[in-house]
C-alpha cells in the first residue's frame, strides 16, 4: 500500500503514465528521411509532378475545354501540394550535411531558406 501510494504522490510516474491524446501525437510527429510513409509520399509528389509537366501543356495546346475527371485530378494535386508544404514545415525531417536533422525549427528554417 506505500508503495502505492508513493507512486500515486510522484510526480514522475504521473508524467509517465499520462494519457497522450492523438492531437499531441501528430503535433510531435516527426517522419523519418527514409521512412516508408516519407518515400510513399514523395513518390505521389513525383506523380503529381509528372502529371502536370505532361498532362497541363496537352491541355492547353489541344483540349478547348476541361472535362470533369481533369478538374477532379488538379484539385487532388492542389491539394495535396498544399498538404505537401505543411507536412515539410512541420513533420517532415531532412538530411542536411549528411546528418537526418529532427529537430523541428532547425529543418523549418532549412526548408524555408531552400
Amino acid at each position: 500500500e506505500r508503495v502505492k501510494k508513493n507512486l500515486a504522490k510522484s510526480k514522475k510516474m504521473q508524467k509517465m503514465t499520462e494519457n497522450i491524446t492523438e492531437e499531441e501525437v501528430f503535433k510531435y510527429w516527426v517522419c523519418e528521411v527514409d521512412g516508408n510513409f516519407r518515400r510513399f509520399w514523395d513518390l505521389f509528389g513525383l506523380i503529381f509532378c509528372v502529371y502536370y509537366s505532361a498532362h497541363l501543356p496537352f491541355k492547353m495546346a489541344f483540349v478547348g475545354k476541361i472535362g470533369a475527371s481533369d478538374l477532379v485530378v488538379d484539385v487532388l494535386a492542389e491539394l495535396f501540394f498544399v498538404v505537401d508544404v505543411y507536412f515539410r514545415l512541420q513533420h517532415f525531417a531532412v538530411r542536411y550535411e549528411g546528418t537526418s536533422v529532427r529537430d523541428r525549427t532547425v529543418f523549418r528554417g532549412l526548408y524555408v531558406q531552400q
